[in-house]
């Protein structure tokens, strides 16, 4: 979001940053590169003085490449974040980028009345860009969570939030759940990405679909966007596990044409076995690496939460 008087605001604060000025509107290098100083809290030359930059080098540019990468590098370490520890709760993450930052992040955040907020993000961007929108993203949704009880009220305010940032045919995808620790209460959504994977080990069938969904964030108008929100809510039992994963997973394979698809992510689920959650994504990535024969072509995010028995 830009300000009236043309300067970036910030996603942890909403406040107005000098140091990163929006000339006409334009999000160009420069100021995703001021944006990433801003965010990586890294203190440099004031990146207002663009007249610097023309005629500059290509030693020099690709210079500047690299040290916005580390920059966003630094950004990334706290996008994807470990969902704090909790007693009767299990946490596996896989996360690969497919260059040296991405656009897939982890949001997790104790909240006030023993509730925690979980959210897998993935924006239409990779590299530096992509992880500087997902940094944005993921402090904003962070911060509404504080003052948002009800989830359709969050998603309405996160879409307020986020989709002006947006370049053309940028875009996020997210699961969003909020989870009620004192009596183990859920409501979920799934905009615009892969409905998670419910293992139900003591059920038949083992494994469900959940069923909250909505537009992604930026590909539909504000109405359209709210009027397609369902809510799913449910009762997060022990022994169950919760899989989500991005869609850098599920789309990659030997060829477009052939890909490891949903089918391919639970079948890998049913045949695991494995109970520890950390252990079934690593297995869920080495299984689709084993099926493409090639490395990962885009950003990889895999989450498996698990109530323990009680």
């Amino acid at each position: 979001m830009v300000s009236s008087d043309g300067y970036w605001l910030s996603p942890l604060s909403g406040e107005p940053i000098p140091t990163v000025p929006v000339i006409d509107g334009l999000i160009d290098h420069r100021v995703i590169d001021a944006m990433a100083h801003y965010l990586a809290g890294i203190e440099g030359s004031d990146p207002r003085d663009f007249g610097a930059t023309v005629g500059v080098s290509i030693n020099a540019e690709r210079s500047r490449k690299y040290e916005s990468a580390q920059r966003a590098a630094k950004v990334q370490q706290n996008v994807t974040r470990q969902i704090p520890a909790l007693p009767n709760w299990n946490v596996g993450i896989f996360y690969q980028a497919v260059e040296e930052v991405g656009g897939d992040f982890i949001e997790t955040v104790r909240l006030p009345g023993n509730r925690l907020l979980v959210c897998l993000g993935d924006v239409s961007d990779h590299g530096v860009q992509g992880a500087l929108l997902a940094a944005g993203a993921s402090h904003f949704l962070r911060g509404l969570a504080f003052h948002h009880d009800d989830l359709i009220q969050l998603c309405s305010a996160f879409y307020d939030g986020i989709v002006n940032d947006f370049l053309p045919g940028d875009f996020l995808t997210c699961w969003i759940c909020l989870v009620d620790l004192s009596d183990n209460s859920y409501e979920c959504i799934s905009l615009g990405h892969t409905q998670p994977l419910v293992m139900k080990p003591t059920e038949s069938p083992p494994t469900s679909r959940t069923a909250g969904k909505g537009g992604a964030l930026g590909l539909l108008k504000k109405e359209h966007f709210l009027a397609s929100l369902t809510i799913e809510t449910g009762q997060w039992n022990p022994g169950q596990t919760f899989v989500v994963w991005s869609d850098g997973l599920e789309e990659h394979g030997p060829s477009l044409n052939d890909q490891f698809g949903s089918e391919g992510v639970i079948a890998s689920v049913v045949e695991s076995q494995y109970n520890d959650p950390q252990e079934l994504t690593d297995f869920l990535a080495s299984q689709c690496l084993a099926y493409a024969g090639r490395p990962f072509a885009d950003d990889v995010t895999i989450i498996a939460i698990q109530r323990a028995d009680d």
